[in-house]
């Protein structure tokens, strides 16, 4: 386990909010994703990355979520149908 590092900016922070799993880089690791929002109105992505020595994709730190796909029409939604949410997965 590692401590995260600090982030410098030259401005204080405004806002922060971690954006959606399907945003992530695969391919580098990482498994979140925040926006940063400083007073300046600067807009700064940090992404959260595992070291991995093999380079290799592994299954288990990328569970399944709720995708950004809807579930129903709209049609479908105003008769009162709610169908599950749809479980994509990152690989």
């Amino acid at each position: 386990m590692f401590f995260l590092s600090g982030s410098v900016a030259p401005s204080p922070t405004k806002a922060f909010s971690m954006m959606p799993l399907w945003c992530n880089d695969v391919n580098k690791h990482e498994v979140n994703r925040g926006i940063r929002i400083t007073n300046d109105k600067y807009c700064m992505y940090m992404g959260y990355t595992l070291a991995n020595r093999t380079g290799l994709f592994q299954t288990e730190l990328y569970p399944g979520f709720y995708g950004n796909r809807p579930n129903n029409t709209h049609e479908e939604w105003t008769k009162g149908n709610d169908k599950p949410g749809l479980i994509d997965r990152l690989s």
